[in-house]
């Protein structure tokens, strides 16, 4: 750069400049400068950038956010490598998502974090998100829509905290409600920043969910909805499918919760359910420890659910009950599984499930949930999310969780059908007693 250096600051020069009305730290001097002149831009073209000094300097000052204007978050990363501090990172732009998306997503995080509009207990945001890993709409026709985001390793967000057998994974809970996120805004493309229309549930039918949607490096999660059916693909292969979905409307069910909190009077010790989970091999970060308080009966269990205080104000203003809570729900139906101890159990199909839009959350949610059937392979049985007041959120039929087996994210992958349906199994050998002894003759 050196040889252009004198004519650019012959160029400079001829500018008029005047002291910013902003305050601005310089990664010239690594500093907050009050003006710039023709000299400093000379340096800016070939003097040492000091970013880390800069970054310094703004958290010295307070700043408790920063916002990366550009392609993709990689100021971003490289800030939070350079001090410690509990300010909030937002990138306008991400690799992988729609533009309009990101931007809008930002703006509101930022909207949020700066000023709070609360009446009433209640949180208000400008603009709703439709699922954390929906990502933006790539084709649209009469009989459907795909969606598609890039996940990388520097975005997971609480994933991170869902953790089955030392390999992040999305849980199935997740991929559940990015079908329904998916449907709604099939029906209603506005959704996010327009109110859905009242009682709006999505209705899931015969879902199977075939592998885990693994996350130990970038991939590409896609979710189509086509002729009344739903499917979420990561790398290309399925990891959930819905025979049948559809969007309805109607009154939300009321469910009698002061009932079952009667018949289920047995206290859950939650400190000691989340460490015999991690013994089993199913290791929940903050995010995902969501019950807060459990009580077992006969087959049957309750949960009050919260968020994690970490949580961003987007995610307690999603469209679909957040994965994590609607997860804390099914850890619930492993508190029923008596047979062969603490397990890691993941979900592995689901007869028919319900999903309203929530409101904004502001308080905790309940998990009501009963067995139908427990073996040594898991558990069978039916899940309830609801407010307080017993306003039915989701409702999960049938649901059948089996246990993730030791060993199985380092096991070689598997092709064709054995991809698609054993990975949730394992070989098991039967001995047989040795019969060498009472084998007639045969004659032929």
């Amino acid at each position: 750069m050196a040889p252009m250096v004198d004519a650019f600051r012959a160029e400079a020069a001829k500018c008029a400049f005047e002291r910013g009305t902003v305050r601005m730290v310089s990664t010239v001097t690594g500093a907050e400068v009050p003006a710039v002149d023709a000299e400093y831009w000379a340096a800016h073209v070939s003097g040492t950038v000091r970013f880390a000094d800069g970054m310094r300097a703004f958290a010295a000052a307070g700043v408790d956010a920063f916002v990366e204007i550009g392609a993709d978050a990689t100021l971003v990363k490289m800030g939070k490598r350079c001090v410690e501090s509990d300010a909030r990172w937002v990138a306008s732009l991400e690799r992988g998502e729609a533009a309009a998306v990101t931007t809008e997503r930002a703006a509101a995080a930022l909207s949020a974090a700066a000023s709070l509009l609360a009446y009433d207990r209640q949180l208000f945001l400008w603009r709703r998100v439709a699922h954390a890993m929906l990502g933006h709409e790539v084709a649209r026709d009469a009989h459907g829509a795909e969606f598609e985001r890039i996940v990388t390793l520097e975005n997971l967000g609480f994933y991170a905290d869902y953790v089955v057998n030392g390999e992040v994974w999305s849980p199935g809970a997740s991929q559940l409600q990015l079908m329904a996120a998916a449907a709604m805004l099939l029906e209603q493309p506005r959704a996010e920043s327009a109110e859905l229309e009242p009682g709006t549930s999505v209705e899931l039918a015969d879902v199977v969910l075939p592998q885990p949607l693994r996350l130990a490096e970038d991939v590409t999660v896609r979710c189509t909805i086509a002729n009344g059916t739903a499917e979420v693909q990561a790398g290309g292969a399925a990891c959930a499918q819905a025979s049948e979905v559809r969007v309805a409307r109607g009154v939300a069910e009321v469910h009698d919760l002061a009932a079952v909190q009667a018949r289920c009077a047995e206290p859950v010790d939650v400190e000691e359910l989340y460490r015999a989970f991690e013994a089993a091999g199913l290791r929940y970060g903050s995010s995902f420890r969501t019950i807060a308080s459990a009580w077992r009966g006969d087959r049957e269990a309750v949960v009050r659910l919260d968020l994690a205080a970490s949580a961003e104000p987007w995610e307690r203003g999603l469209l679909t009950l957040h994965p994590a809570l609607l997860d804390g729900a099914f850890q619930a139906l492993a508190l029923t599984a008596e047979e062969g101890g603490p397990r890691a159990l993941v979900p592995f199909s689901v007869r028919r499930m319900t999903a309203a839009a929530p409101e904004v959350l502001t308080a905790s949610l309940w998990a009501v949930v009963r067995a139908t059937e427990t073996s040594a392979q898991g558990v069978v049985g039916d899940v309830r999310v609801m407010t307080a007041s017993g306003q039915a959120l989701v409702t999960v039929e049938g649901l059948s969780l089996r246990a993730a087996k030791a060993g199985e994210a380092a096991a070689a992958p598997a092709t064709g059908l054995a991809a698609e349906y054993d990975c949730l199994y394992e070989t098991e050998w039967t001995a047989l007693p040795n019969r060498g002894q009472e084998i007639g003759r045969a004659h032929v």
